[in-house]
C-alpha cells in the first residue's frame, strides 16, 4: 500500500532527519550521551490543500492503514516505510476546500 499521490503536497510540508541520540549533563558536569536507534529515521509533516472528494480519499486511507505501515516517496527520495504518527488535522479555509495537516514516521 502506498501513500496516496493524487494529494498535491504543499511547499509548507517538511521532513526532520532523527538521529536518535540523547545528550544530556550529568551531575558532575560530562557530557552523556545515549543513542536510541542504530540508524537516522525521518518525520514528515504533510500540509495539504484539498478539495471536499480529496479528503475523503485521504480519510479513506488513514481509516484503512492507520495500525499498518506503507510506502510514501518524499520529493527526490526513494519510497519510505512510513506509519500514521497522528489522525490528519484539518481546517477549512474556503468554502469546499480543506487544508490537511498529516504526521507520517519512518518505520
Amino acid at each position: 500500500m502506498t501513500y496516496p499521490t493524487t494529494l498535491p503536497i504543499m511547499v509548507e510540508s517538511t521532513l526532520q532527519r532523527l538521529s536518535g541520540a540523547q545528550s544530556a549533563r550529568s551531575t558532575n558536569g560530562l557530557l552523556k550521551t545515549r543513542v536510541l536507534f542504530a540508524s537516522d529515521k525521518y518525520e514528515f509533516v504533510l500540509v495539504h490543500w484539498l478539495t471536499s472528494a480529496q479528503r475523503a480519499e485521504l480519510e479513506t486511507h488513514y481509516s484503512g492503514n492507520r495500525l499498518n505501515s506503507f510506502n510514501f516517496t518524499w520529493p527526490g527520495f526513494s519510497p519510505i516505510l512510513v506509519v500514521y504518527g497522528d489522525p490528519p488535522q484539518y481546517s477549512e479555509r474556503s468554502p469546499g476546500f480543506h487544508v490537511a495537516t498529516v504526521r507520517l514516521l519512518a518505520v
